[in-house]
């Protein structure tokens, strides 16, 4: 279901583009968006198609494991990268006030008081608000960095190898483990040859090319041929794995996972990168990364890149 409504009070800066003069209302829904649902959008005239980000997974990279008051927390970096065709944006709404809503925040371990919704843009080629999706996530707030981070953007999973069956089996415990995060413009990005659709690497862009930049503003996103960066020092960048038996694992980040985000491509979501557990004698737990065990957006190792 849409509808079209006139937009009204929008500010002209950079990461807040004027709205056009009539934008659609997408309805988002009980079910996630699929690329089924994309395309029937698109062949109705709905959207466009130009008007769509495409939300990816790198691999992530920096793996080590942390001692940390008797707990081993795997620590990691990761990014997500936008390759659409446009760029991906978000705004932080109102406070939620639906039962409904209420209830899936208490679901998710969240605290309603500290939630607000997030709404979706979608920008036509001139940078203007071409369609909303008004319940797209929830933004939470955090005290400790004082301000919000937008929900159902990722989530990380460990999964075991079993040579018996060559399958890769989730760990109890360990399926899934979301995270909030502020959305901006880090890296830009460009694919280094048509030969590898998942090899990428960092190139320099002009001064203040990076749209959107602040953590503090009520819209944030990532620009097309843009990455943004999580290092393994920052809260959240993290899995526990105390007592996990030696075997070979993975480390996989899913962006969107929900789907409640609108994009071009929900087939390349998922980055993962393998590694190798052991435990020394004294039962401390060392890790060895296994070469070419990864998929998703990958990165030379040089100083520009994510490696």
């Amino acid at each position: 279901m849409t509808s079209t409504r006139t937009s009204r009070g929008a500010a002209k800066k950079a990461g807040d583009p004027q709205p056009s003069p009539q934008f659609q209302v997408l309805e988002r829904g009980p079910d996630r968006w699929s690329d089924a649902r994309v395309d029937a959008l698109i062949s109705k005239g709905v959207i466009q198609e130009s008007w769509l980000p495409d939300i990816r997974a790198t691999a992530p990279t920096h793996l080590q494991i942390q001692n940390q008051q008797q707990r081993e927390m795997l620590r990691f970096s990761n990014a997500i990268a936008n390759t659409g065709a446009a760029t991906w944006q978000v705004r932080r709404g109102t406070p939620i006030t639906d039962p409904a809503q209420i209830a899936y925040a208490l679901s998710l371990n969240l605290d309603p008081s500290q939630l607000a919704i997030t709404a979706q843009e979608l920008l036509d080629a001139r940078g203007n608000v071409a369609a909303v999706i008004p319940d797209a996530a929830f933004s939470e707030f955090h005290p400790e960095h004082k301000h919000f981070h937008i929900g159902e953007t990722a989530s990380f999973a460990v999964e075991r190898f079993d040579a018996a069956t060559e399958r890769w089996d989730p760990v109890t415990g360990l399926e899934v483990v979301k995270s909030t995060f502020c959305l901006i413009d880090v890296n830009r990005i460009q694919r280094v040859s048509a030969d590898d659709p998942d090899h990428y690497e960092s190139v320099k862009s002009p001064a203040n090319a990076n749209l959107y930049n602040d953590c503090f503003a009520d819209v944030q996103g990532i620009q097309n041929g843009w990455i943004d960066r999580y290092n393994q020092s920052l809260p959240g960048q993290e899995v526990e794995i105390s007592g996990l038996a030696p075997g070979i694992y993975r480390l996989i980040t899913t962006v969107n996972p929900a789907g409640w985000f609108l994009e071009s491509d929900y087939s390349n979501n998922v980055g993962w990168t393998s590694f190798e557990l052991s435990r020394e004698s004294s039962g401390n737990a060392k890790l060895r990364m296994i070469p070419g065990g990864t998929g998703g957006i990958w990165f030379d190792n040089t100083s520009n890149g994510m490696g």
